[in-house]
């Protein structure tokens, strides 16, 4: 009940109606539906955390599979670059048979049957699965394809 009372509140409410209604009966009826709300929410702001770049964090098990996760600084959706980078991740890896990482790693090295890359709201994430014995052949040419990528463009 406190969360919702802490996140729906009346500066935070958009409402679009469409229909056979006159504005005092709607104003009427919004006022029902939400007359009770607090006027502002109460909510603490989250505050940006700059991630620790550069790390490699691993996790040895004696398995014939490697799971690859890799992450680079994203871009916010309120930056004013934000949907080229959309395209740019489609580019990469954002559209599976097609894309850049697919190119490389699967169709011309045949090291995984998937690879692909996601744009959080913070991260540039791409992942794959491959032999265990092809880990560091895969993961050197993601970075590699990453890096051309962010060098040269698509």
């Amino acid at each position: 009940r406190a969360f919702h009372q802490a996140i729906f509140a009346r500066d935070g409410l958009h409402i679009a109606v469409v229909g056979d209604i006159d504005a005092n009966t709607l104003r009427e009826r919004l006022d029902q539906l939400f007359g009770d709300l607090p006027e502002q929410q109460t909510l603490v702001p989250v505050y940006d955390v700059a991630p620790k770049l550069g790390q490699l964090v691993e996790e040895n098990y004696d398995l014939p599979q490697t799971s690859l996760t890799l992450a680079w600084p994203g871009v916010k959706p309120s930056a004013p670059d934000f949907y080229a980078a959309v395209l740019l991740n489609d580019i990469l890896g954002g559209s599976y048979l097609t894309s850049r990482l697919y190119e490389e790693v699967r169709q011309k090295r045949g090291l995984a049957y998937h690879v692909s890359s996601e744009l959080t709201l913070d991260s540039l994430l791409v992942t794959t699965e491959t032999r265990s014995d092809c880990a560091a052949q895969t993961l050197s040419i993601v970075r590699d394809v990453v890096k051309q990528m962010a060098q040269q463009g698509p």
